[in-house]
């Protein structure tokens, strides 16, 4: 199954605590957040939790860094384009540009040529992990990030991926994010919550997991889990996203 690029559209908001985030020393984790520094085993990793309301966590190790190196090529083979969205909320991608995100994606298939044999298993480690259906799920979508001096580095700033109901596609809405960090920067590009006050540092081979929906299926969209992407300053960041939907969850 795909979807847009941008699942809930980005209004103007956090844009103060997004850059107060973006361009601190370091990143780190609210220390008001309940449970925050847990670790919890599932599935045979370690869980460390992040937040517990909304419940953002950490999967560390869920790829190895060759089967990260080999989905990066997998994408540079594939093509790699600007990112779009499809203003009526439907489809992987639209003519209209996001000036929010400056990415460049490319979408894998569930196919021989797109690397089946690797996403077949890092779907499995999905579902042990975390206890998810991806029955219907998106694709993986690959995302790239490059470097610059100053305010223009790449970024994708504050948003939710969950879909507004007008725009809710084949599969219900977008239950869940699995966000896999393939390629580090060397400056910049950390994952913040801005509502949350809490920032993810891009740890190669971990994904970071958060619910878009308040109550589970059914629910209503939680915009606590307001993100973005900030500035990369030096280096490239990659990352593979799976979003998954309602539908057998």
């Amino acid at each position: 199954m795909t979807g847009a690029d941008d699942g809930g559209r980005r209004g103007d908001y956090g844009d103060a605590d997004y850059a107060r985030l973006c361009f601190q020393e370091a990143p780190q984790c609210s220390s008001t957040a309940v449970g925050q520094g847990k670790v919890r085993a599932a599935g045979g990793y370690q869980v460390k939790i992040l937040h517990d309301d909304p419940r953002i966590e950490l999967i560390q190790g869920l790829v190895t860094p060759m089967e990260c190196e080999r989905l990066v090529a997998l994408a540079r083979r594939k093509g790699l384009h600007a990112s779009t969205v499809d203003p009526r909320g439907e489809g992987r991608s639209g003519p209209t540009s996001l000036g929010y995100r400056s990415s460049q994606t490319a979408w894998l298939e569930a196919s021989p040529e797109d690397g089946l044999d690797l996403l077949a298993s890092i779907d499995a480690r999905i579902r042990n992990a975390t206890g998810y259906s991806l029955e219907s799920a998106e694709d993986y979508q690959i995302a790239t990030y490059k470097g610059a001096q100053g305010p223009g580095g790449a970024e994708y700033k504050p948003h939710v991926d969950f879909a507004s109901k007008s725009g809710t596609e084949r599969g219900g809405n977008r239950l869940a994010t699995v966000m896999i960090y393939l390629a580090a920067p060397d400056i910049g590009g950390f994952t913040v919550f801005t509502e949350l006050n809490v920032s993810v540092a891009p740890e190669v081979g971990s994904a970071v997991v958060w619910r878009n929906l308040k109550g589970g299926r059914g629910g209503a969209g939680d915009y606590r889990t307001r993100h973005g992407a900030c500035p990369v300053l030096r280096g490239e960041k990659w990352i593979a996203n799976k979003w998954i939907h309602e539908d057998g969850n």
